[in-house]
């Protein structure tokens, strides 16, 4: 018997769904006496239509079209220039091949910015092929290699997909405390230079409407 989140991985999709399939009657689940869902194997596998044997051939070929990747990250261009991203890039390779095989397939995604920036394009890009079925699991060096706040989020997020996320736990260049800073100072710089520019717009558009009153001014005078 499997537990909704057991199911709900079985299926490769998320709780809130199958909890909105049994409240649609699409998948009902079987209820205990104190009300929680329960689903048997029989019935997931009714569901998709398949036989065990053909299940677990599925499951083998999906798997086969997996791959590793490698998260490296540092906060600063400063740390990038100095080859901190390429170091660290680095020992996740060292890592992967020591531990899954020199011949083992892997993509690396390589990036610049603050732990605290949920909008990093490498990390939207990790979500979407998680989503995509196209990850087995991730290699990180430390856990806010990942994110800063948040990690036991995306663990549970990426465990729904059947990923697991791999901390190597090498030192890293500088210390915990070091990198938050660095990673606040990056958020006030990013946050000035929008206030700026939304000021510079500003500015611009009223010298520009002065201007047009100055030149009507003109026009009615003569």
């Amino acid at each position: 018997m499997f537990r909704i989140s057991e199911a709900a991985r079985f299926l490769r999709i998320s709780n809130p769904t199958l909890r909105r399939w049994d409240k649609s009657g699409k998948l009902k689940a079987k209820r205990t006496h104190g009300n929680q869902r329960w689903y048997s194997k029989e019935q997931l596998l009714s569901f998709l239509g398949l036989g065990e044997e053909e299940f677990i051939q599925a499951e083998q070929r999906k798997k086969s079209t997996k791959i590793t990747y490698l998260y490296a990250r540092v906060s600063s261009y400063r740390q990038k220039k100095i080859g901190g991203l390429d170091r660290q890039t680095e020992r996740l390779k060292n890592y992967c091949e020591k531990n899954y095989g020199k011949n083992q397939t892997y993509k690396i995604i390589k990036e610049c910015g603050s732990g605290l920036n949920s909008e990093r394009r490498g990390l939207k890009k990790l979500i979407r092929d998680i989503r995509s079925q196209k990850v087995e699991r991730v290699l990180i060096t430390y856990k806010d290699r990942l994110t800063r706040f948040g990690y036991s989020f995306l663990e549970v997020f990426f465990e729904e997909f059947g990923v697991k996320i791999i901390e190597v736990e090498m030192k890293d260049l500088i210390s915990i405390e070091e990198q938050l800073v660095i990673d606040m100072m990056s958020l006030v710089a990013s946050f000035s230079g929008k206030m700026y520019k939304i000021r510079s717009l500003r500015e611009k558009k009223l010298t520009k409407e002065i201007m047009k009153t100055n030149e009507n001014i003109k026009e009615n005078k003569k």
